[in-house]
């Protein structure tokens, strides 16, 4: 398996970082090529099988889509024909339409899902998630500037938690096998029983240990809630 991380020393904020070294300790026998913002990205010429993104600061955003632009036919072919890719934070922003400040500057993105962010730097949004995906009980974190209406599938149903905007159930979209959230945590770390969905595995290491820690914080979310 060879997993590509998009511009690690760019898109390392709130501890996504933490994706990226348990993705390496999930699949030890995996090649992972990082990226840096002066090189061409592997999926170019090369598969992927899996392809991530973490979040990043408002400016570095900019940077990215500029170095991303020439290859949009490509991200495109890759996300129809089914390529995995996880996008956390404010990565999904990149990929979308626009995002409009609330001064009216616009940030246009690649156009490759159909996401309309409005940002508000005044204000940033500070929750813990909890939520559904299919089945399973997701925890994670948000810490937000934007919210954003989208067309496409959405996932991570809320039970509390910002949602992808104000009126909105959901803090995820999916296309395809591309999955994209504003929620933080790490996901992927926080989410054994996720994790394994997104990997296609049966079994995770430290799986006891990240379960134990999983339960102690969906029992704790669950109790501030319930205070509320």
């Amino acid at each position: 398996m060879i997993i590509e991380i998009l511009y690690p020393n760019l898109c390392n904020l709130f501890g996504d970082r933490g994706n990226v070294v348990y993705l390496k300790k999930c699949l030890s026998d995996s090649t992972f090529i990082e990226t840096s913002i002066d090189e061409e990205p592997y999926f170019v010429k090369n598969n992927a099988d899996l392809i991530y993104m973490g979040p990043m600061s408002e400016n570095s955003q900019i940077i990215i889509k500029e170095k991303l632009e020439p290859y949009i036919n490509k991200l495109n072919e890759l996300i129809n024909k089914g390529t995995t890719f996880l996008l956390t934070g404010n990565a999904m922003e990149v990929f979308g339409n626009q995002v409009v400040d609330k001064d009216g500057t616009i940030f246009k993105g690649l156009g490759l899902l159909d996401i309309n962010s409005n940002r508000d730097m005044i204000n940033r949004k500070n929750s813990i998630f909890l939520g559904k995906y299919k089945d399973i009980e997701i925890v994670a974190f948000q810490s937000q500037f934007t919210t954003c209406t989208t067309s496409e599938e959405k996932i991570f149903e809320k039970i509390y938690g910002i949602g992808l905007n104000d009126n909105d159930n959901y803090a995820g979209i999916r296309k395809n096998n591309l999955i994209a959230t504003y929620l933080i945590g790490p996901i992927l770390v926080l989410n054994p029983e996720f994790t394994k969905l997104v990997l296609r595995k049966d079994e995770l290491p430290f799986q006891e240990d990240l379960k134990t820690a999983y339960d102690v914080r969906l029992e704790e979310y669950k109790r501030i809630i319930n205070k509320q």
